[in-house]
């Protein structure tokens, strides 16, 4: 005798489980993306992707109007890596609403970031260190004629 019912699956939750994990892994991949945008958050180094307004609130970094082509990498639990560039007639309102005193030819930052390389060539370097509401900021901006891209360190201590 033949049964006509159908026949139930003895697969398990395999499908949902790959669903789900999917899901889970863009939505991690969508938090950890770094921008520009000015939605704040908590503090800039506890956020996964922290924004150009966590690190001007939290580190007391001013940005001027003119900053373009913002890029934040985490390096650490404790430390993120920014890189941008502003106009070079800017720099100075820059370093005073941040409260930095840019020292020239003051190498400040050591490491190589994946954001920048350490070589600097026929071009303005200037650097400070300072603090912030607990966060240390290592600053080099390097003057590219009508602008100046600005490596910032930012890191708990």
């Amino acid at each position: 005798m033949t049964s006509t019912r159908p026949r139930r699956s003895r697969r398990g939750p395999g499908l949902w489980v790959a669903v789900a994990a999917t899901a889970a892994i863009l939505a991690g991949f969508v938090v950890g993306c770094s921008s520009d945008d000015d939605a704040s958050s908590d503090a800039a180094l506890d956020q996964v992707a922290p924004t150009k307004a966590d690190v001007a609130h939290d580190a007391g970094i001013s940005f001027p109007a003119s900053t373009s082509d913002f890029r934040l990498v985490r390096i650490s639990a404790d430390q993120v890596d920014v890189t941008f560039t502003v106009d070079a007639a800017d720099v100075d309102a820059f370093a005073t609403g941040s409260k930095l005193t840019l020292v020239p030819d003051q190498r400040v930052i050591t490491h190589a970031s994946p954001l920048w390389e350490l070589t600097v060539e026929g071009a303005e370097l200037r650097g400070a260190t300072s603090a912030s509401n607990g966060l240390t900021r290592d600053i080099e901006v390097i003057a590219n004629g009508a602008t100046a891209d600005v490596r910032l360190s930012i890191r708990r201590g």
